[in-house]
Protein backbone atom coordinates (compact mmCIF):
# COMPACT_ATOMS: atom_id res chain seq x y z
CA UNK A 1 0.00 0.00 0.00
CA UNK A 2 3.11 2.80 0.77
CA UNK A 3 4.66 1.81 -2.44
CA UNK A 4 1.55 2.42 -4.44
CA UNK A 5 0.61 5.86 -2.86
CA UNK A 6 4.02 6.69 -2.95
CA UNK A 7 4.07 6.21 -6.52
CA UNK A 8 0.92 7.14 -7.15
CA UNK A 9 0.22 10.04 -4.99
CA UNK A 10 3.18 11.29 -3.72
CA UNK A 11 2.55 15.04 -3.76
CA UNK A 12 -0.93 14.55 -2.02
CA UNK A 13 -1.06 16.14 1.58
CA UNK A 14 -2.54 12.55 3.10
CA UNK A 15 0.99 10.63 1.02
CA UNK A 16 3.21 12.45 4.38
CA UNK A 17 0.36 11.00 6.89
CA UNK A 18 0.24 7.67 5.10
CA UNK A 19 4.60 7.30 5.44
CA UNK A 20 4.94 9.00 8.98
CA UNK A 21 2.14 6.42 9.82
CA UNK A 22 3.67 3.30 8.35
CA UNK A 23 7.06 4.42 9.81
CA UNK A 24 5.63 4.38 13.16
CA UNK A 25 3.66 1.38 13.08
CA UNK A 26 6.85 -0.30 11.77
CA UNK A 27 8.70 1.10 14.53
CA UNK A 28 6.17 0.31 17.21
CA UNK A 29 6.69 -3.35 15.73
CA UNK A 30 10.43 -2.82 16.97
CA UNK A 31 10.46 -4.14 12.90
CA UNK A 32 14.06 -2.11 12.71
CA UNK A 33 15.22 -4.07 9.84
CA UNK A 34 12.72 -1.74 7.64
CA UNK A 35 14.04 1.25 8.98
CA UNK A 36 16.24 1.82 6.04
CA UNK A 37 13.63 2.03 3.83
CA UNK A 38 11.02 3.93 5.53
CA UNK A 39 13.10 6.91 6.42
CA UNK A 40 13.77 6.92 2.48
CA UNK A 41 10.45 7.22 2.29
CA UNK A 42 10.09 9.80 5.09
CA UNK A 43 13.15 12.38 3.27
CA UNK A 44 11.48 11.47 0.06
CA UNK A 45 8.29 12.78 1.16
CA UNK A 46 9.28 15.35 3.26
CA UNK A 47 10.38 17.69 0.21
CA UNK A 48 6.51 17.92 -0.35
CA UNK A 49 4.85 18.04 3.26
CA UNK A 50 3.49 20.37 4.77
CA UNK A 51 5.11 22.81 7.88
CA UNK A 52 2.78 20.84 9.94
CA UNK A 53 3.46 17.53 8.26
CA UNK A 54 7.39 18.22 8.59
CA UNK A 55 6.89 18.78 12.52
CA UNK A 56 5.48 15.18 12.71
CA UNK A 57 8.16 13.38 10.80
CA UNK A 58 11.38 15.45 13.00
CA UNK A 59 8.88 14.32 16.12
CA UNK A 60 8.51 11.03 14.91
CA UNK A 61 12.70 10.75 13.77
CA UNK A 62 13.64 12.00 16.90
CA UNK A 63 11.42 10.19 19.23
CA UNK A 64 12.53 7.35 17.39
CA UNK A 65 16.33 7.91 17.61
CA UNK A 66 15.98 8.49 20.85
CA UNK A 67 14.35 5.66 22.00
CA UNK A 68 16.67 3.15 19.72
CA UNK A 69 19.24 4.91 21.67
CA UNK A 70 18.21 4.19 24.72
CA UNK A 71 17.91 0.54 23.74
CA UNK A 72 21.54 0.45 22.00
CA UNK A 73 23.29 1.78 25.21
CA UNK A 74 21.43 -0.98 27.43
CA UNK A 75 22.13 -3.44 25.32
CA UNK A 76 25.80 -2.40 24.51
CA UNK A 77 27.59 -5.37 25.56
CA UNK A 78 25.75 -7.46 23.01
CA UNK A 79 27.06 -8.97 19.99
CA UNK A 80 23.69 -8.11 18.08
CA UNK A 81 24.51 -4.24 18.62
CA UNK A 82 24.59 -3.42 15.48
CA UNK A 83 21.49 -4.57 14.57
CA UNK A 84 20.10 -1.94 16.33
CA UNK A 85 22.96 0.71 15.56
CA UNK A 86 22.26 0.97 12.00
CA UNK A 87 19.18 1.77 11.93
CA UNK A 88 19.84 4.35 14.56
CA UNK A 89 22.64 5.66 12.48
CA UNK A 90 20.33 6.07 9.47
CA UNK A 91 17.26 7.98 11.99
CA UNK A 92 19.79 10.07 12.91
CA UNK A 93 20.82 10.74 9.21
CA UNK A 94 17.42 11.11 8.11
CA UNK A 95 16.74 14.14 10.86
CA UNK A 96 20.25 15.61 9.69
CA UNK A 97 18.71 15.57 6.36
CA UNK A 98 14.64 16.79 7.17
CA UNK A 99 15.82 19.41 9.66
CA UNK A 100 17.00 22.73 8.66
CA UNK A 101 20.00 22.92 9.15
CA UNK A 102 20.26 25.92 11.55
CA UNK A 103 18.21 23.99 14.15
CA UNK A 104 20.00 23.92 17.26
CA UNK A 105 18.73 20.05 17.32
CA UNK A 106 21.17 19.79 14.26
CA UNK A 107 24.22 19.60 16.13
CA UNK A 108 23.13 17.07 18.66
CA UNK A 109 22.72 14.62 16.14
CA UNK A 110 25.63 14.69 14.72
CA UNK A 111 27.06 14.03 17.96
CA UNK A 112 24.72 10.76 18.62
CA UNK A 113 25.63 9.61 15.15
CA UNK A 114 29.09 10.65 15.60
CA UNK A 115 28.72 8.56 19.36
CA UNK A 116 26.93 5.85 17.32
CA UNK A 117 29.17 5.03 14.55
CA UNK A 118 32.17 4.72 16.86
CA UNK A 119 30.09 1.77 18.91
CA UNK A 120 29.94 0.01 15.68
CA UNK A 121 33.70 1.12 15.00
CA UNK A 122 32.54 2.89 12.03
CA UNK A 123 35.38 5.47 12.74
CA UNK A 124 35.77 7.45 9.96
CA UNK A 125 32.20 8.40 10.03
CA UNK A 126 32.45 9.02 13.45
CA UNK A 127 35.37 11.19 12.96
CA UNK A 128 33.79 13.28 10.31
CA UNK A 129 30.71 13.70 12.58
CA UNK A 130 32.34 14.93 15.17
CA UNK A 131 34.56 17.27 12.99
CA UNK A 132 31.53 18.80 11.39
CA UNK A 133 30.24 19.70 14.73
CA UNK A 134 33.39 21.22 15.56
CA UNK A 135 33.99 22.84 12.11
CA UNK A 136 29.81 24.51 12.22
CA UNK A 137 28.97 24.81 15.79
CA UNK A 138 29.71 28.43 17.42
CA UNK A 139 30.41 29.00 21.09
CA UNK A 140 26.83 30.59 21.77
CA UNK A 141 25.54 27.09 20.11
CA UNK A 142 27.89 24.66 22.19
CA UNK A 143 26.35 26.71 25.20
CA UNK A 144 22.24 25.78 24.05
CA UNK A 145 23.06 22.35 23.16
CA UNK A 146 24.99 21.77 26.35
CA UNK A 147 27.79 20.24 24.36
CA UNK A 148 31.63 20.47 25.12
CA UNK A 149 33.94 21.81 22.43
CA UNK A 150 37.35 20.26 23.67
CA UNK A 151 35.32 17.15 24.46
CA UNK A 152 34.02 17.11 21.01
CA UNK A 153 37.60 17.46 20.22
CA UNK A 154 39.36 14.45 21.97
CA UNK A 155 37.00 11.97 20.44
CA UNK A 156 37.31 13.52 16.79
CA UNK A 157 41.29 12.57 17.58
CA UNK A 158 40.04 9.23 19.36
CA UNK A 159 37.95 8.28 16.56
CA UNK A 160 40.44 9.32 13.63
CA UNK A 161 43.08 7.37 16.15
CA UNK A 162 41.16 4.12 15.87
CA UNK A 163 40.70 4.38 12.25
CA UNK A 164 44.28 4.36 11.58
CA UNK A 165 45.13 1.56 14.64
CA UNK A 166 42.39 -0.59 12.71
CA UNK A 167 43.93 0.01 9.31
CA UNK A 168 47.51 -1.05 11.05
CA UNK A 169 49.27 2.43 10.14
CA UNK A 170 50.34 3.67 14.08
CA UNK A 171 52.32 1.02 15.95
CA UNK A 172 50.75 -1.07 18.22
CA UNK A 173 53.05 0.22 21.05
CA UNK A 174 55.15 3.60 21.82
CA UNK A 175 58.54 3.61 23.41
Amino acid sequence: LKRMVLADYERLPETADVVILVFDYEFGKRSFKNVKESTADILRISRVASKEQKLAIEKSLIDSAKELQDLVIKNKKSQDVVLLSEPLAHLYRTFIQVVDAKNSRVYRAHYNLAETQFEIKHFAKATLNYRWIMDNMSSKMMKQSELDAETISLKAIGSRYEELQLAKLVPGELS
